[in-house]
């Protein structure tokens, strides 16, 4: 069962995590076509995840991610628990 503040640092280490990788491709550099690649991501998952929070709706490309993340920062969440939508919803709004 986590806690208020331990929602809002499962989602901050999430947005770190995400944009470290982001960071390790920006330091190999990216060529025309990977920029392009990555921006037509950005411009189709971020409305996504945040249509996702709107509807308050943990599907499951995100619950399969999001799971991964958490078991390996030693999170342990069952799901079918208002816990664990609590999680995702805090990981979707970070």
């Amino acid at each position: 069962m986590l806690n208020d503040l331990q929602i809002k640092e499962a989602g901050e280490a999430w947005v770190a995590h995400i944009l470290g990788e982001d960071e390790e491709a920006r330091l190999d550099g990216l060529s025309e076509r990977e920029f392009k690649g990555k921006q037509e991501a950005f411009d189709i998952v971020l409305p996504a995840l945040k249509a996702d929070l709107a509807r308050g709706r943990v599907d499951d490309g995100t619950a399969f991610e999001f799971d991964d993340f958490l078991r390996s920062h030693g999170y342990n969440v069952p799901t079918n628990t208002l816990n664990y939508r609590r999680v995702h919803m805090g990981m979707l709004r970070a």
